[in-house]
């Protein structure tokens, strides 16, 4: 069975099938959709190995707009790490050979907009997938957790640092400390996702979402997400600098001249291709 399925929109509706995902073309969304049920979508080798190509892939691609994130698997969205994985690990082979440098890299490095639509189970590496995503929406049934420290580790991609800046040092050292979950409308009250939907409803609203980005042009959505992705890494003075040089070079683009004249001229502006 597939790991992975993945859903890829333009509008041409041609399907391809390569490896282990499926890709069909319609609006500029790529859906990625984990499928891994017997082990609960955990992030092994291989499922590490196939997402990052995807993800790159599809950052490069000019006709995706925006990237959803969600699972197949009813009880969980990502269980985390392979544990059977670290048995042969030591701190010697892990300083040579850092497995999860190469996945955390790709993440944090990516351009395009993601969408997380999170049901079930987010535990410790799918945790950190979420949390690097910049849209999170959740099921109902939905419920995170840090359980490294139960295996006498901590968080290895990103969660102790993109987790402490949404909710503080004090619920984060809770978390972290303990191994203990939290449920979707805690994680909706302290920030972590924007909405909480009855099961049913997350893949479509998840969608909906994903379709009003891709409603935008892609250069300025790009340029969005890493102004607000520098507002967690640089302090206000810059942070404002920053901003203020993104805000100047969208100033002469085709997007803004086709926004404000669909302003000015009452129609919905056109973004396909700028």
């Amino acid at each position: 069975m597939n790991r992975l399925l993945l859903t890829k929109n333009h509008l041409s509706s041609q399907v391809y099938t390569k490896l282990s995902y499926e890709l069909t073309y319609s609006n500029q969304i790529a859906i990625i959709t984990l499928n891994s049920p017997t082990d609960l979508n955990v992030l092994s080798t291989p499922m590490r190995s196939e997402l990052s190509t995807l993800l790159s892939t599809l950052d490069r691609d000019p006709q995706i707009k925006v990237i959803v994130l969600q699972s197949q698997v009813p009880k969980a969205f990502c269980a985390g790490a392979n544990i059977k994985e670290f048995t042969p690990l030591s701190s010697e082979s892990y300083s040579r050979d850092d497995i999860f440098e190469p996945f955390s890299t790709i993440l944090t490095n990516l351009k395009k907009p993601m969408v997380a639509a999170v049901n079930g189970v987010a535990a410790g590496g799918g945790f950190e997938l979420v949390l690097n995503c910049d849209i999170i929406l959740a099921s109902e049934d939905a419920k995170f957790a840090f359980p490294e420290i139960k295996l006498g580790l901590i968080p290895g991609i990103g969660g102790t640092q993109r987790f402490t800046k949404i909710v503080g040092r004090s619920i984060a050292s809770r978390y972290v400390l303990t191994g203990e979950f939290f449920n979707a409308q805690q994680a909706k009250t302290w920030g972590v996702v924007s909405e909480v939907y009855k099961v049913e409803d997350l893949k479509k609203e998840a969608l909906e979402v994903a379709k009003k980005v891709a409603d935008m042009s892609m250069y300025t959505a790009i340029a969005a997400k890493d102004a607000v992705k520098q507002a967690n890494e640089l302090g206000i003075s810059e942070g404002l600098k920053f901003e203020r040089r993104v805000f100047q070079g969208l100033i002469n683009t085709k997007a803004v001249k086709e926004g404000v004249d669909a302003f000015l001229k009452k129609r919905k502006a056109n973004f396909n291709n700028i």
